[in-house]
């Protein structure tokens, strides 16, 4: 009799055992869910942010290059202009020959 009640206490202190060990999978796994969960939005914060610096960053860069092509192009313009005005003084002086011929 004695060894029938040792027999059914262990199974029942086995069956809580297995009940606490399943409550212990579910809240680790829950928590574990949470932690993936807080793990994700950290990552897609992180994401926002490197993209939107690289935004910056390429704006920033794209301006500094259109900058540089309107000097570029200032210069470039400038000097057809001295060129104009050399070839035109020329031009200006042959005519005004021709016409005093």
């Amino acid at each position: 009799m004695e060894l029938v009640q040792r027999i059914k206490s262990a199974e029942q202190e086995a069956r809580e055992l297995a009940e606490k060990a399943r409550q212990e999978a579910a809240e680790l796994s829950e928590q574990a869910k949470r932690d993936e969960a807080e793990v994700f939005r950290g990552a897609q914060q992180h994401r926002k942010e490197a993209i939107a610096q690289a935004v910056s960053q390429a704006e920033q860069s794209g301006q500094e290059q259109v900058d540089a092509l309107l000097r570029e192009g200032q210069q470039e313009i400038e000097a057809l202009r001295q060129r104009a005005r050399s070839r035109m003084e020329g031009c200006v002086s042959k005519v005004t020959v021709q016409l005093q011929v």
